[in-house]
């Protein structure tokens, strides 16, 4: 399965947007808080750093405690 994002700006102006981060994956979706913006093209670039902040985050919905990412993490 592709793992794909979309990130929906709340507040702030460039290059400091506030946004949730909404990642699709095998698990299903999760949604971010504000873990800073990305921008356009990064993730295309390098696929393998979507799958393991999927990952990452996944782990932190599941319980296990990640220094930026608790309290941060919203499954769908």
């Amino acid at each position: 399965m592709t793992i794909t994002y979309s990130q929906e700006i709340v507040s702030g102006t460039y290059p400091n947007y506030q946004c949730w981060l909404t990642v699709q994956g095998p698990r299903g979706a999760v949604k971010c808080w504000d873990i800073g913006w990305i921008e356009p093209g990064y993730y295309e670039q390098y696929p393998d750093r979507l799958a393991q902040l999927y990952d990452t985050v996944c782990a932190v919905a599941d319980g296990h405690y990640h220094c930026c990412l608790t309290g941060k993490i919203f499954l769908f």
